[in-house]
């Protein structure tokens, strides 16, 4: 990629529509539309900021690791 057309596609990321980041784009229409939590409180960017993979709880972990250690290496 030549160096013009990175700045085009940096332009392009930054100014017009992210990469990858849509749910920015999500935060927005549900922070102008007024939605709340359950309890009435204001939903915060963080509660809609997406986690991929979703993080693992200390059970699926160790799980995964006793899985990885029965695996024959290549």
């Amino acid at each position: 990629m030549s160096v013009a057309e990175f700045r085009v596609w940096w332009a392009f990321d930054r100014h017009h529509e992210p990469f990858g980041r849509e749910w920015e784009q999500v935060w927005r229409i549900i922070a102008a539309s007024g939605v709340k939590n359950k309890d009435g409180s204001a939903i915060r960017e963080e509660q809609v900021t997406p986690l991929i993979p979703a993080p693992m709880t200390p059970e699926q972990l160790a799980a995964r690791v006793r899985q990885m250690k029965q695996q024959p290496e290549q």
